[in-house]
């Protein structure tokens, strides 16, 4: 949506083609909306976590973008291969063979490599402040830019 205001980290914001318009204060601008958290039959929906869980959400930290290489190289420092770190870190082997292949594990997944493997691979960062991103190529025509040209030309 045009104007949304988005929070992510700097490489999801060049992931998706996005720029920074220009820095906001912490609170401006911000709105929060309600969720109800219903399912399908009006019953409240189970959380999974605990509120506050969510190491990226609650503090100024970020997944290291090569969390992956540092997860290999930490495992074949021990001698330990894939499936002996599952083990170790209590663990299927599918989420090491993942962490390892660049996907991202869950905040609890990740404590538990850091713990296993005595590694740092949540990084602090600076950027506490929020701006306007926008797309920095412009995006192709659809039906609906169509209609809206039409529109003023028409006015």
């Amino acid at each position: 949506m045009h104007g949304a205001l988005l929070d992510v980290c700097a490489k999801c914001q060049n992931r998706m083609g996005l720029t920074a318009d220009e820095p906001r204060g912490a609170d401006l601008g911000r709105e929060q909306s309600p969720r109800s958290g219903r399912g399908r039959r009006g019953h409240a929906k189970a959380s999974r976590s605990r509120p506050g869980t969510d190491l990226m959400a609650s503090s100024g930290v970020e997944l290291a973008d090569d969390f992956a290489a540092r997860i290999r190289q930490a495992r074949e420092q021990k001698g330990w291969d894939q499936r002996t770190l599952a083990q170790k870190m209590n663990e299927r082997i599918n989420e090491v063979k993942r962490a390892e292949s660049g996907q991202r594990p869950s905040d609890k997944v990740l404590t538990k490599f850091e713990r296993s493997l005595d590694i740092v691979l949540m990084e602090t960062v600076d950027g506490g402040h929020e701006s306007h991103v926008k797309r920095s190529t412009p995006r192709s025509l659809n039906l609906g830019d169509i209609l809206d040209a039409a529109k003023r030309e028409r006015d």
